[in-house]
């Protein structure tokens, strides 16, 4: 909006807006040409087009997607099925509980009060 309304006015800064304006013009009008003679939009969005259509067929072929999500599956069940069997989270949460604890009471100077309580 500024540089609209130096456009309007005398002197050198207004003179200054209108040429970088004319220029502005100059410049995407002769990328418009430029993509009309050599078709680059349309070549452009055609291999965009045949990339997306080449990574469907890929997958399509080799079930990348279903493999994927197969593998993520069974490992959120393994790593489900090892915080069941030895309590991972759980003694994770006790043992930084602890580290809590003992960085709280050091600066406290060593007072009991400065305990954070389990919530369990």
């Amino acid at each position: 909006a500024g540089a609209a309304y130096l456009a309007t006015t005398d002197g050198e800064k207004g003179d200054a807006a209108r040429n970088v304006g004319h220029g502005t013009n100059n410049l995407l009008s002769q990328a418009k040409e430029a993509d009309q003679k050599h078709q680059i939009t349309n070549k452009a969005s055609a291999a965009a087009k045949g990339a997306v259509d080449k990574a469907k067929e890929f997958n399509e072929e080799h079930k990348v997607v279903e493999k994927t999500t197969e593998a993520v599956k069974g490992a959120a069940a393994k790593a489900k099925e090892i915080n069941d069997k030895y309590d991972v989270t759980g003694k994770t949460g006790k043992a930084l509980l602890s580290g809590f604890n003992a960085v709280t009471g050091a600066l406290a100077g060593g007072k009991d009060g400065a305990k954070i309580e389990d919530k369990k």
